[in-house]
């Protein structure tokens, strides 16, 4: 029978008979082994193998809300055993399954109707039907993103979230909306602009509460420079430029709107530069890069906030 655990492959297994192995060499050459490196060794095997559930449940009987350090520790733990549950999940749904995804009744945007999905799982094979329910196990629930994705496991129900974030500390609260499927809904969705704008203001306010130690900060700046170029429409179809190779007049219109919607917000700050070179330029792209530019002044600019908290 499918089991959540089987998602993780079979590198746990191979870890525990390295550490046996290791157990035996040492018995063969000293005699004897250091029982306390062993136990060590041993529970960080059973950390590792931890299912987001086990983890969460953990997290409710002894928060972190006070160790900074411990509660990043654990969100990092979080996000890879999360984004590799997703990717699994995605594997046995369309892998195996795809026919039964594609036949799906679609509601008015175009993705797979949860609710009418869900209400014939029993007609399911029993691996997909295990699957769906394994999903919900680890807080995943079943969604989708209009022209992207007609079905996929997102994780982060309501409870869980709000336990994440009393239980962790505060200076979390950003990597757990990251890591939530409402947040990718709106930066990779059909989010509406509005929407965009609240996530990023949201996230600019954070960000002085993120270091350049954390280990998501990478994740975090990839999502947030993703969620600028979207609202700026950098990759909308059919591209900024038109046939002159000058900024589309929506776009300048578009760009000099936002650059003037917050002096302190640093993505603001940066189009108010790139304007500026525009329009120095009478919007033509010649000898200037407008993603590139975009993208090393939004680094500086976060690299900045980071270097003020270390």
């Amino acid at each position: 029978m499918y089991h959540v655990l089987d998602l993780f492959g079979d590198e746990p297994q191979r870890a525990f008979a390295r550490q046996i192995g290791n157990l035996n060499e040492q018995l063969e050459k000293a005699g004897k082994i250091d029982k306390k490196a062993a136990e060590q060794d041993y529970q960080k095997l059973l950390d590792e193998s931890r299912l987001p559930s086990v983890m969460i449940e953990e997290l409710r009987n002894n928060p972190l809300t006070e160790d900074r350090d411990q509660s990043h520790e654990f969100m990092k733990e979080l996000t890879s055993k999360v984004e590799q549950l997703s990717s699994s999940y995605m594997e046995v749904i369309y892998n195996n399954y795809e026919d039964i995804i594609m036949s799906a009744d679609l509601n008015a945007d175009g993705v797979v109707d949860r609710d009418l999905f869900l209400e014939k799982i029993d007609d399911y094979p029993i691996e997909l039907q295990n699957a769906i329910k394994g999903m919900e196990t680890q807080f995943f629930f079943l969604g989708g993103i209009e022209d992207v994705v007609l079905i996929y496991p997102q994780f982060g129900t309501p409870e869980t979230l709000k336990n994440l974030n009393e239980n962790l500390h505060p200076d979390m609260d950003v990597y757990v909306y990251l890591l939530s499927g409402e947040s990718l809904g709106v930066m990779y969705g059909s989010g509406t602009m509005e929407e965009k704008i609240d996530a990023l203001n949201y996230i600019e306010k954070e960000l002085p509460k993120t270091t350049a130690n954390d280990a998501l900060k990478d994740v975090l700046y990839s999502r947030y420079s993703w969620l600028v170029y979207s609202i700026l429409g950098i990759y909308q179809y059919p591209g900024i430029y038109d046939a002159n190779n000058s900024v589309r007049q929506e776009f300048r219109e578009g760009w000099k709107s936002f650059a003037s919607m917050d002096e302190s917000s640093p993505s603001m700050q940066v189009m108010q530069e790139v304007v500026g070179e525009l329009e120095k330029n009478n919007w033509k792209s010649t000898n200037y890069d407008i993603e590139s530019h975009i993208t090393i002044l939004l680094g500086e600019k976060v690299e900045e906030i980071w270097s003020v908290k270390k």
